[in-house]
């Protein structure tokens, strides 16, 4: 270690000298080049992350740390995961009080009260995410500080964590993830009920997380969530680790207590559970329109067959009567009534057809199919002696060009163990297509079924494909639409 740090230091400058962010996955002494690590040092960092710490490599971290202090190093961020580091080098973080967001993982044996009074002093630190499993804290009965902190996670039981809340300055925390192994419902619904008492007129997230086995599963009821129903600007929830009963009506309940919701992560859960149905990304689709990211525990187990949608086009103006050619002669006028019609219709049609064509990143919501996509273009009506006379156009129902298009780029879902085949998949992915057109991935969770979910993402896919082309083809005025 200490040859690559006199290499680095024999260089008049870095060997990146705008190097901003630094991360190693795995900062381990087993791989004997790790130490070439020193050769990146250079005092343009703003962000170091360190995964996969142990206690030898301790020396190599709090080195690091305090080369770049020395160098005047103005470090934004530090991530460090793993486990071993020493009181000693956790003090030196306390040497950039530039330092905006701090994750430790793993620590939790290396930090003392003194040590997290003093975080709490640091006068930019906005984002904080400590683990203190193992540690030493026992109880917290004085201030901490943290008077401008956003975003704060803690994992620790649960009974700790509301300890430490009372302790914390900041008025405007505006995120909250709690992950704990141990809990007891007691806990989780006074929790939530000071963290809203508490910050309610800032929070945007609130996360409750349970470190679960295959043998400690914690049953936990919707009534547990009612104190955060209040929380009407509320963009994310998640909710991990743990076992309910969760039905179309309570996603209907969480949808509206929470419209501006941009992520929404519920829990894993098997098919021995009630589970919410196709209907739950209907309810969501309409409740919450800034939905991004869904994780959900779909059952999938009885998926309905799709059928498109009739095609709504708006209602066409009655044609003029034409004169009979024996009594007069057709008017210009006339004529001109009659294209003018022709035209109205076929130009409202077009704009059903390309609802979205005016968004350039987005995709339609209109079925594929030749029958839902060709325009109906009506041509002028003749005479009662023109044997190509047309009836007069059917009334059709008016459909506004303006529908929303749903945003939604991920979705998870959270389940696993339904009996369905090839039919179902493809219902299962028209239906998704159909609710949430800008869809970017369909995936499982944590690998449970990846290889049925994968299968449903390239239907998706492919159905966006199909509609993508249709449009381009439409601009080129190619195809069916030339």
């Amino acid at each position: 270690m200490h040859v690559y740090f006199r290499m680095a230091q024999l260089r008049t400058s870095p060997i990146l000298p705008s190097l901003r962010h630094l991360y190693c996955p795995e900062i381990s002494q087993q791989d004997f080049l790790i130490s070439g690590v020193c050769l990146f040092l250079t005092p343009s960092l703003q962000v170091l992350e360190f995964h996969k710490i142990t206690s030898v490599e301790d020396k190599l971290s709090g080195t690091f740390l305090h080369t770049l202090w020395n160098d005047g190093a103005q470090l934004d961020t530090i991530i460090f995961k793993g486990s071993g580091l020493s009181p000693g080098t956790l003090d030196l973080i306390l040497n950039f009080p530039s330092l905006r967001s701090l994750e430790l993982t793993g620590m939790g044996p290396a930090m003392e009260l003194d040590w997290l009074k003093k975080i709490g002093a640091m006068p930019k630190l906005d984002d904080l995410a400590l683990d203190f499993t193992h540690s030493r804290i026992e109880v917290v009965e004085e201030d901490l500080g943290f008077r401008d902190l956003k975003s704060l996670m803690v994992t620790a039981p649960l009974a700790f964590t509301r300890s430490i809340l009372p302790f914390i300055a900041t008025p405007t925390l505006e995120t909250i993830v709690s992950v704990s192994c141990t809990d007891t419902p007691n806990d989780r619904t006074k929790f939530a009920e000071e963290v809203v008492q508490r910050w309610g007129r800032t929070l945007c997230s609130f996360s409750l997380v349970h470190l679960a086995s295959s043998d400690n599963i914690e049953e936990i009821h919707m009534v547990t969530l009612a104190p955060l129903t209040p929380l009407k600007a509320l963009t994310g929830f998640r909710l991990e680790g743990y076992s309910l009963d969760l039905t179309d009506d309570n996603i209907r309940i969480l949808g509206s207590a929470w419209p501006n919701l941009q992520k929404l992560l519920l829990p894993f859960l098997g098919s021995e559970r009630v589970r919410p149905s196709i209907e739950s990304l209907r309810i969501l689709k309409e409740l919450c329109p800034n939905l991004v990211h869904l994780r959900l525990p779909l059952d999938s187990s009885d998926v309905p067959a799709f059928v498109p949608p009739p095609i709504a086009v708006p209602r066409a103006a009655p044609l003029p009567p034409v004169p009979d050619p024996a009594v007069a002669a057709p008017s210009s006028s006339s004529s001109s009534s009659q294209v003018e019609a022709s035209a109205e219709v076929e130009e409202d049609t077009d704009a059903v057809m390309a609802e979205d064509e005016s968004d350039s990143s987005g995709s339609p919501s209109l079925s594929t199919s030749p029958s839902s996509s060709v325009p109906l273009n009506f041509p002028p009506a003749g005479g009662s002696g023109d044997p190509f006379a047309l009836p007069p156009p059917p009334t059709l129902t008016l459909a506004s060009s303006k529908n929303h298009i749903h945003s939604l780029q991920r979705l998870t879902i959270a389940t696993s163990d339904d009996s369905w085949d090839s039919r179902d998949q493809l219902h299962l992915a028209r239906h998704i297509d159909h609710l949430f057109p800008r869809l970017r991935c369909v995936s499982s969770f944590e690998g449970r079924d990846e290889e049925r979910w994968t299968h449903v993402h390239d239907i998706v896919q492919a159905f966006q494909t199909v509609r993508n082309e249709t449009l381009l083809e439409r601009r080129r005025g190619d195809g069916w639409f030339s």
